[in-house]
């Protein structure tokens, strides 16, 4: 396939411009781009090409939704009934993708141009299990994988404390994480090894943990507990983050905020500000948007990007938000989040402003395959 004519966002900090190609190809073969350059450089189309002119259109890459509960809760059912949330108790070693369903909800997140997402458990317990990342367009969840084991899912604040009865959730995580360290390093044996097989990526610094945060206590809270272990952090949400941006880029972690299309149902939640996301691109700490599916459906992400510039955020600074940076944090930037040679062939074509509320995506792209809405 042969797109022509574009004027791509490729996202990549390796071309200059702010890697804008006014005018342009991209070349797509067994799923990857092999080419992508000034149409100045396109090269002869092939006799098996198939063509596509964009006529100026603007292309950029399939958007990355960096934490749902997609797969987890069915359309037409219950909340209640969905598997979010299956325990309170403590199971690191839980994996979402054999709970997850291909529902008509991926359907409707890749006709909206979102191309990856990060599926995750609830907050009910205070360390529900691990995070993946799939495909939102395939035949099946195996071979819409693109990392099983992408981070570990903890929580702290009202939903853990509510679920287990108590208030003393970063206890519990504390308690976890030292005996699953004295059994890894040989201390103890006092441990299960199920749990420890799970956990010892995350104590050996190969992923981080998404922490579910909220308030400004429960974030200072995060950030102790993952210096004390010496562990990556990501925080979840973030909800007061914006009144210590300051502690948290000191602290070097990144975050993943949303749904910043919400209500604020619970007292964690009084102090919600949709200027949180530029507050914390402007402190230059790497954020991500989300739309926390099913809290605001998958395919809401573009509006999602559009409501954080309303409210203060770059346009830039918002597509990054759901492109380059969400694969930065998720660990998956070598294969998506940007329009480079031999990354994966996931695109979305746009007539016009990306970030415009009234705009739809004509066409998404996602393993080299067209999808149209």
């Amino acid at each position: 396939m042969l797109i022509i004519n574009a004027k791509i966002i490729t996202m990549s900090d390796k071309l200059a411009g702010g890697g804008v190609i006014e005018n342009g190809f991209i070349k797509l073969e067994n799923g990857k781009i092999s080419d992508i350059g000034s149409m100045g450089d396109a090269p002869l189309p092939s006799i098996n090409d198939e063509i596509i002119d964009l006529s100026g259109r603007i292309i950029l890459p399939g958007f990355i939704d960096a934490h749902t509960h997609l797969g987890l809760c069915r359309a037409g059912e219950p909340y209640s009934n969905s598997d979010i949330n299956p325990s309170s108790g403590i199971t690191p070693q839980n994996l979402p993708l054999d709970a997850a369903v291909i529902d008509s909800y991926f359907d409707e997140a890749v006709k909206s141009g979102v191309t990856v997402a990060a599926i995750s458990f609830g907050s009910a317990s205070p360390m529900p299990g691990k995070i993946s990342v799939i495909k939102t367009h395939g035949r099946d969840i195996s071979s819409m994988t693109v990392k099983e084991y992408a981070a570990q899912k903890m929580a702290l604040g009202e939903n853990p404390s509510d679920a287990l009865g108590n208030t003393n959730v970063a206890d519990d995580i504390r308690r976890e994480l030292k005996l699953a360290s004295e059994y890894i390093s040989g201390k103890s044996c006092n441990y299960d090894k199920i749990k420890a097989d799970a956990l010892k990526p995350l104590l050996n610094r190969e992923i981080p943990a998404h922490i579910h945060v909220h308030t400004k206590a429960d974030i200072i809270t995060a950030l102790k507990i993952s210096n004390e272990f010496n562990i990556k952090a990501v925080l979840i949400h973030a909800t007061e983050g914006y009144m210590i941006a300051d502690a948290i880029k000191k602290r070097g972690v990144a975050v993943i905020y949303g749904p910043i299309i919400n209500d604020k149902s619970k007292m964690e939640l009084i102090n919600m500000n949709e200027a949180c996301p530029a507050v914390f691109s402007k402190a230059n700490i790497l954020t991500a948007l989300c739309t926390d599916h099913p809290e605001t459906p998958a395919k809401y992400l573009q509006l999602c990007a559009a409501v954080a510039v309303r409210n203060g955020m770059d346009k830039m600074e918002a597509l990054r938000a759901i492109t380059i940076n969400a694969a930065e944090i998720l660990g998956i930037s070598d294969q998506v989040g940007s329009l480079e040679k031999g990354k994966d062939a996931d695109l979305v074509v746009f007539s016009g402003n990306p970030i415009d509320v009234t705009q739809k995506p004509e066409m998404t792209i996602c393993g080299g395959e067209i999808i149209k809405p």
